[in-house]
């Protein structure tokens, strides 16, 4: 694995339907109505848990404070990497 880019898709039925047409391979916080449907098709795996959720961390860099690089240093802290590396990528990153 070369790269892991996160996108923010906001919209349910379109982080649903860019997993069905293989568009993105991973997606969190799925709907809990079109789990169902992901899991009746064939090559998709769904993992639950009850523990805290990742979301994105978009940061604007041309307005303060997302332009001062301390700052951004320090939400990068935020991330705890190790974990999506063993979530995420189930220790493949």
């Amino acid at each position: 694995l070369d790269s892991f880019e996160f996108i923010a898709i906001t919209d349910d039925s379109a982080r649903v339907n860019a997993l069905l047409s293989g568009d993105i391979n991973f997606a969190a916080s799925i709907n809990p109505r079109s789990m169902k449907l992901l899991e009746s098709q064939q090559g998709f795996e769904l993992s639950k848990t009850t523990a805290g959720n990742y979301t994105d961390l978009n940061i604007r860099l041309d307005m303060d404070p997302g332009s001062k690089a301390d700052f951004v240093a320090g939400m990068k802290y935020l991330v705890n990497r190790e974990q999506i590396v063993k979530s995420a990528l189930r220790g493949l990153g």
